[in-house]
């Protein structure tokens, strides 16, 4: 669960610390959903009758900077299609999911590959009619995921494993990053 804020025309990317027993290779039935809420300035008449459009997509790939330039629009042309996940396998299409403020959907996973990475991409739009549009916009998103063919899974405590060792190698980037900037200075 997250809350964030986001701003007009912005990107936000999460990765998804699922755990390799989540992503193993053999069949079997995970699933996975998302959902993502937000309280907009609205008008009452009118088919756009939002001043902000959020929206989300779930993506795939090897890191985040791959999915990073897939979704910049300077870097899009230069960029491979990048693998979003199987619209055959969601409960609700993103069309019609993105309509409203609370949008929800749920992935039915069968085989996955343990290399890849899954990231969601949180998208901000905000509707000419209204220039005074907050500046930054709440929202709130809320991943589950669940393994139907392993009832002991340990999925909470594993993706809370994998979320405090990525918080450590953040740590450690940054360290790195000002010690490097404090020898040159």
């Amino acid at each position: 669960m997250s809350e964030e804020t986001i701003e007009n025309d912005g990107c936000q990317f999460f990765e998804l610390p699922l755990p390799d027993d989540y992503l193993r290779s053999a069949r079997g039935t995970r699933e996975l959903s998302i959902t993502l809420a937000y309280s907009p300035v609205v008008r009452t008449t009118r088919i756009d009758y939002l001043a902000t459009q959020i929206n989300y997509r779930l993506a795939v790939g090897t890191s985040l900077d791959e999915v990073q330039k897939h979704f910049s629009k300077e870097l899009k042309a230069e960029t491979e299609v990048l693998k979003e996940a199987k619209s055959s396998n969601r409960d609700i299409s993103a069309q019609l999911r993105n309509r409203g403020t609370v949008q929800s959907s749920r992935w039915t996973l069968r085989q996955c590959k343990p290399g890849e990475k899954w990231f969601l991409v949180v998208v901000r739009q905000d509707r000419d009619w209204n220039p005074s549009a907050a500046e930054k916009e709440p929202y709130s998103l809320v991943v589950t995921v669940a393994d139907r063919d392993n009832e002991h899974a340990q999925l909470y405590t594993q993706i809370q494993e994998r979320i405090a060792q990525q918080a450590v190698a953040r740590e450690q980037q940054r360290a790195q990053q000002a010690a490097r900037l404090q020898s040159r200075g």
